[in-house]
């Protein structure tokens, strides 16, 4: 009875073949997705879920320092 090993390798092979015989498509759908025009709706989402993620950040960043500040007794 053969290893798993060898049925390992071999499905690994299989699955590079097929990524390698679908990067061209793959890539084209890429491009014409980032090409597409974008609604208002969905530019509005990205501005509020960037501007989100900005606020998110400055709290975490604001908690660190402030606990940093607290370990080192300086507040």
């Amino acid at each position: 009875m053969p290893r798993r090993e060898v049925y390992q390798d071999l499905e690994n092979e299989i699955q590079e073949e097929f990524a390698h015989h679908h990067v061209e498509r793959d890539m084209a759908d890429a491009y014409r997705e980032t090409m597409r025009p974008i609604s208002a709706e969905e530019m509005r989402a990205k501005k509020y879920g960037v501007f989100f993620n900005l606020a998110a950040l400055l709290v975490v960043v604001t908690g660190l320092l402030f606990m940093f500040a607290a370990a080192f007794g300086l507040i």
